[in-house]
């Protein structure tokens, strides 16, 4: 059974007296409309190739068209922001800071993405107070994989695990190490995926197949000669 979150009602940032817009769609920069959204996927942005410190908190929102969003909460603000902020939970933001979306393995299928300032404003809502859904998923069949080597955008897949290697401890440039495990996934027409998971995410699947986490869910970056799965 999936635990189930708890959303305390919290506020951060000044009162918001504007109209709150119904999807992201219609969120422009430099107005200050409230926007009500999901946080569907929430994860520490890792400097992965060098010190492997954190350099911001990125999340997927999502409104109730279904319509999502990258937003990025600075290394400079997440005092402010991350304890507030859990994913799976209801918010009104006020005073995101739109951009263009980066040009590869974007995390949402939008144009642009949002940043977190200092004069953001965040409240917690109530988890009935309005009805979006709790994921959004936009998988891609197992043959159709290579279709995807642009890396425009990061790919959700499903599978059955068939098989995983122990953990490795690899050194990475300038010295670091970092823990990586390979994965085997099938579908049911018998294709075959070889995943790699790095840092955290190789503990989150046992040396056994059937002996699996049931916490946060990775999402698959599609990098040839094999992929990569990085966590959300």
């Amino acid at each position: 059974m999936a635990s189930q979150v708890t959303c305390n009602i919290h506020k951060v940032g000044p009162s918001a007296t504007q109209d709150t817009l119904k999807s992201l769609r219609s969120l422009d920069e430099g107005k200050t409309s409230i926007i009500t959204v999901r946080v569907t996927r929430k994860w520490e942005e890792l400097d992965f190739m060098s010190t492997n410190d954190v350099t911001s908190i990125d999340m997927v929102i999502v409104d109730e068209q279904g319509e999502e969003l990258h937003a990025v909460l600075p290394k400079n603000l997440i005092w402010k922001f991350d304890k507030l902020i859990r994913e799976g939970c209801l918010y009104s933001m006020q005073k995101l800071h739109l951009t263009t979306a980066k040009p590869k393995f974007r995390p949402a299928h939008n144009e642009k993405r949002a940043f977190f300032w200092s004069t953001t404003s965040v409240s917690a809502l109530d988890a009935y107070s309005v009805s979006i859904v709790p994921q959004k998923f936009c998988f891609t069949e197992l043959e159709a994989i290579e279709s995807n080597l642009q890396n425009i955008h990061l790919t959700d897949v499903v599978g059955f695990l068939k098989t995983v290697t122990n953990i490795q401890v690899l050194l990475r440039y300038g010295g670091q190490s970092s823990r990586m495990r390979e994965i085997t996934i099938e579908n049911l027409r018998g294709t075959t995926m070889k995943i790699a998971l790095w840092g955290s995410v190789a503990n989150q699947v046992g040396n056994d197949p059937i002996d699996c986490d049931s916490g946060e869910s990775p999402y698959l970056r599609q990098m040839p000669p094999k992929s990569t799965l990085m966590q959300t």
